[in-house]
């Protein structure tokens, strides 16, 4: 388990270097990133998270990135032109969408981690005119569940 909570993760879906669980209780989908991922295992992970979100009308995502050591600039590409906008497309009922990302200590995957998150911003902003999503950064990953789980979320 990777952090102290009341309800035990359902596994969605697993490869070699994501896994994808849920805490239905609270509403979030947790996602664990290791190593370096090629663009087909980031690609396969990101669609079934998709479709997780969708089927269970996800509001609130856990991304930890701790094990992460760089997101490849193809799969930087990926997220930016093609996830962010089906995301948009196939979760129109996550209005307020809080997304806490717990980062690795690695400064290219940080980086690439926050140029992936900024572009869901400009996706929504252009699409939909403003960004519904609140996201934080964190280093702990029993901070970043506190503020997902908190009833006044601060930006």
């Amino acid at each position: 388990m990777i952090f102290t909570m009341k309800e035990t993760p359902k596994p969605l879906f697993e490869n070699r270097c994501y896994t994808l669980e849920l805490l239905e209780n609270e509403n979030i989908l947790v996602i664990r990133a290791t190593g370096a991922p090629p663009l087909g295992i980031l690609q396969e992970l990101w669609l079934n998270a998709l479709d997780a979100a969708e089927e269970y009308k996800i509001t609130k995502w856990l991304n930890d990135e701790r094990d992460l050591k760089v997101l490849p600039p193809d799969g930087v590409k990926w997220f930016k032109e093609t996830w962010s906008l089906l995301a948009i497309d196939r979760l129109p009922f996550a209005k307020s969408t809080r997304t806490a990302v717990v980062l690795s200590d690695r400064f290219y995957a940080e980086l690439s981690s926050k140029i992936s998150l900024q572009s869901i911003y400009k996706a929504q902003e252009q699409k939909l005119g403003k960004s519904t999503m609140l996201s934080r950064h964190f280093k702990e990953i029993e901070k970043a569940m506190e503020w997902l789980i908190s009833p006044e979320v601060q930006s």
